[in-house]
């Protein structure tokens, strides 16, 4: 009887050790689905790895051929630009999403500390993850519309003017982004301004701008307008001491006409 127990235990240890050995195999082998991908290509019924990765890349290329067929309208190099800036900008969505999921990780953090720690700040927290959220939601939709390219992106030079007036110069267009300290009221339709500060300094940048009615402006007066300006060069005026000083010439223009930039960039109907 003991003989007969010893048997059984040592057939169950033998078993188990087969099935252990079988299983090991398995793993080696590779999961269930590997291995039916694997009888699936060897059957010639799928591709091989590489062949999939160069089936990935030939799909995702006529998807972007597709998306930049809204760009064939365009001249040369206008064409060639748009495209190269229509995935600048894709990759740099691309990132905006990587980042604010990063956010999303930081917020959640400060959230489980504030709770295990038992700050007061819950609450910061909670906002501060869903201002995460949101700020991921935003990204996501705004990839989702570049991807699809529908209307086209379109790349608008920076029409703006140089942050700092020193760096103004001719052909600069766009719209005084501060109060301007009014010098003198030259004429119905002209004044010379200060575009470097409310004081009046001797390294002041000073601007001749024609073109806007002065009659509600007054000499050391404070002054800003919405509308463009352009400078178009420089002039000399006479000083109340008798001397000449030369100074910025800018007028005012017309704002940017966005739709009309973009049909004159396009190619002449046949």
């Amino acid at each position: 009887m003991k003989t007969y127990s010893v048997l059984c235990v040592l057939a169950v240890w033998v078993l188990t050790t087969a099935a252990s050995y079988g299983q090991n195999d398995a793993l080696i082998g590779g999961s269930a689905e590997a291995e039916r991908a694997l009888r699936k290509y060897e059957q010639g019924r799928g591709h091989s790895p590489a062949e999939a990765t160069k089936q990935q890349k030939k799909t995702r290329a006529t998807k972007n051929n597709l998306r930049t067929t809204a760009y064939d309208d365009f001249k040369e190099p206008y064409r060639t630009q748009f495209i190269e800036k229509w995935n600048e900008a894709v990759k740099e969505a691309k990132e905006r999403v990587a980042s604010a999921r990063l956010g999303i990780a930081a917020a959640r953090r400060a959230f489980k500390d504030d709770l295990r720690l038992g700050r007061t700040r819950g609450n910061q927290a909670k906002t501060r993850l869903v201002d995460a959220r949101e700020n991921l939601k935003k990204a996501k939709e705004y990839l989702k519309r570049l991807e699809k390219n529908d209307p086209p992106f379109i790349y608008i030079p920076n029409r703006g003017l140089p942050r700092e007036p020193r760096d103004w110069g001719v052909g600069d267009t766009g719209v005084m982004s501060r109060n301007v300290k009014v010098i003198q009221v030259v004429s119905k339709d002209k004044l010379l301004i200060s575009v470097s500060g409310l004081e009046l300094h001797s390294r002041d940048r000073l601007v001749m701008l024609s073109g806007f009615q002065t009659d509600r402006i007054t000499d050391g007066s404070i002054w800003s307008t919405d509308d463009p300006i352009k400078i178009t060069g420089t002039t000399t005026y006479t000083t109340v001491n008798g001397s000449t000083n030369t100074v910025l010439a800018a007028v005012r223009t017309k704002p940017f006409d966005r739709e009309a930039y973009i049909k004159s960039l396009k190619r002449e109907a046949p």
